[in-house]
């Protein structure tokens, strides 16, 4: 049986597991400057949000690693517990379509509310609209790093 100490290890390495997964979904989403700076050019507000969009297939391997989380999980529930969890039923399957399904709604909400505020702060302060499109998308470091911006940056 695991003791207390191993299980929260454990549950903790599960979850960065996760976050890496996460940040690195977001920082390979690709947006081209041009495009995103010609459409605060014409101010297509909804053409901004929908090409910063966070969908399905961006953060596919966010939920994948939050699957095999699951299973880890139930996994070591099992040795510590006569309970057993089974994490492959049509239940489980469900209840991470929902999750995954508000999480990206949380995320794409976020990024709406921010790029308001971006877009709003900068039309104001007279930055034009690649330094705007910069702001909401982050730059790129020496390392070749995305840094700064709005995408993906929420509470979950």
């Amino acid at each position: 049986m695991a003791g207390r100490r191993a299980v929260l290890q454990k549950l903790v390495t599960l979850e960065r597991s996760v976050s890496r997964a996460y940040v690195s979904a977001i920082q390979n989403k690709r947006i081209i400057i041009s495009e995103l700076e010609a459409l605060i050019n014409k101010n297509d507000f909804e053409g901004v949000v929908s090409a910063l969009e966070i969908d399905q297939d961006d953060v596919s391997a966010v939920i994948e690693e939050l699957r095999n989380s699951l299973i880890q999980g139930a996994e070591l529930e099992k040795t510590r517990s006569a309970k057993s969890i089974n994490p492959n039923t049509e239940k489980t399957a469900l209840w991470l379509q929902e999750k995954s399904g508000a999480m990206i709604t949380a995320i794409n909400e976020s990024t709406r509310a921010s790029v308001t505020e971006i877009l709003a702060a900068n039309a104001l302060s007279g930055l034009g609209a690649r330094a705007t499109a910069l702001d909401i998308v982050g730059r790129v470091d020496a390392r070749g790093n995305r840094t700064g911006g709005v995408i993906g940056l929420n509470n979950q």
